[in-house]
């Protein structure tokens, strides 16, 4: 999925129309696991849960021009080890741009430096802050207070800080929806790795828990940073990747990887073949990994192996992550319109936008034990049976699908091919309805067969 991401949290704000007081209601999500350290927090200064947010931090507040607002103090806490940046979005969730479905875009800060742990009350206009940050909103470079009509219904708000581990390549622009968008996609998609490895996790008896939060509070990264659960350690291989890509002292031995987290096949191909691998794609990395994990002679090479075989499932079980080289498993495919995914391509969908959505403010915890209370002993039984190239095979199909619009099967000189579709995306609401589902049945399954290959490759007394 996505590489070199990181936590992110956020809190909900009821509305109601200006200048009546706004009533306010709080969620988070983001953090490690029960298993781990604290969740990632997010407080917005004056906006108590349940309570109303004070009309000086309105368009209502005099003396405050239209579009315009003093923004509220705002603070962040735990966010992880490796964070080189923050990313700060607020939105109006029940306001439609130019009859789309693209929310209000409030305010969007990114590029805050790693060692920031807030933003003060009445934050200056400006495109760029002192300390190298930007801001945009959809009435230009400062913050846009609430400002529902005072005759209309409640509105919905969200604050939403992001942990990555990457500066953004955004720069201002005069379109705030366009550098929402490319912020928050930089900034979503571990989401899927992190609910795979939970839910093997829950799936394990507790003797192969505690060894497992055993290895991971051993290992340290080649920076020597910790790791705080298994399942940030499911997300580790994007970083390692994307240090390595970068040429981080260090990091080279992770090079051998790069390929891992993927299997390309050829546009005709209808049945995926163990020759499509060439010895390099996640095939290759599930099954040294599982063996290494087994095998491997130290507790840091174990740990490794653990981090690197959940993410590996993962992976194996994103449909797009089985696909074609010529658009990059459709990260070519763009733009995505519509204004109900964030995601700039068809890839980004498929390995965020759509958990995102059914995430939704609960927290992909939440929703990981959720997925994980749904699986049946007799679907865990179906699932563990086959081999990772036919699980491989469940993806692709899933891809090839004329309804995923990644390709439609055409004849070329003769021969079926799935050729590709040109143009950009309209994805709405009625995409999603279809394949929720879909990417819920491959969450699961990656679930319960990563917890089979660590009950089997896991010792424990």
């Amino acid at each position: 999925m996505m590489a070199g991401r990181w936590f992110v949290a956020s809190i909900i704000i009821l509305s109601i129309a200006i200048p009546v007081a706004i009533a306010a209601q709080a969620g988070q999500r983001g953090g490690p696991p029960a298993a781990g350290g604290p969740a990632m927090t997010l407080t917005v200064t004056g906006f108590p849960d349940g309570g109303p947010i004070p009309v000086r931090f309105s368009q209502a507040a005099e003396g405050v021009a239209p579009g315009e607002g003093t923004s509220p103090a705002i603070s962040w806490a735990n966010s992880p080890a490796g964070t080189q940046s923050f990313v700060l979005n607020m939105r109006d969730m029940d306001v439609a741009r130019n009859k789309t479905t693209d929310d209000q875009a409030h305010w969007v800060v990114w590029n805050i430096p790693p060692t920031a742990m807030g933003l003060p009350e009445g934050v200056p206009k400006g495109s760029q802050r002192p300390d190298g940050s930007y801001q945009i909103s959809a009435t230009g470079p400062m913050y846009r207070g609430p400002g529902a009509p005072a005759t209309g219904p409640q509105h919905h708000y969200m604050f939403e800080i992001y942990a990555l581990d990457t500066k953004l390549e955004v720069q201002p622009t005069t379109d705030a929806f366009e550098t929402r968008s490319a912020a928050e996609v930089s900034a979503w998609g571990p989401d899927g790795h992190r609910i795979v490895c939970r839910i093997a996790y829950q799936l394990l008896d507790g003797a192969r828990q505690t060894e497992i939060r055993r290895l991971t509070a051993t290992y340290r990264t080649p920076d020597r940073q910790s790791i705080g659960s298994f399942t940030d350690g499911c997300i580790f291989p994007d970083e390692a990747r994307s240090k390595a890509r970068d040429n981080v002292p260090g990091w080279d031995r992770f090079d051998p990887f790069e390929n891992w987290h993927f299997l390309n096949v050829p546009r005709t191909t209808r049945s995926v073949e163990e020759s499509h691998c060439h010895g390099n794609c996640v095939l290759t990395g599930i099954a040294h990994h599982a063996a290494a994990l087994r095998a491997a002679s130290t507790d840091r090479d174990r740990a490794e192996a653990l981090f690197f075989l959940g993410h590996w499932i993962g992976d194996v079980h994103q449909p797009l992550h089985i696909s074609y080289v010529d658009d990059r498993g459709g990260n070519d495919i763009k733009p995505i319109n519509g204004g109900f995914y964030a995601s700039s391509n068809l890839h980004a969908v498929w390995d965020s936008g759509i958990i995102a959505k059914a995430v939704g403010v609960n927290g992909w915890r939440i929703y990981a034990d959720r997925l994980a209370r749904a699986i049946t002993p007799g679907e865990r039984a179906a699932w563990i049976g086959g081999q990772a190239i036919s699980w491989a095979q469940e993806s692709y199909s899933v891809t090839i699908g004329p309804n995923v619009r990644y390709c439609t099967w055409r004849e070329v000189n003769g021969t079926s091919t799935c050729v590709s579709i040109p143009g950009a995306r309209t994805l709405t609401r009625p995409y999603q309805t279809e394949f929720q589902d879909d990417v819920e049945l491959r969450l699961k399954q990656a679930g319960a067969r990563l917890a089979d290959l660590l009950r089997r490759q896991i010792s424990v007394p």
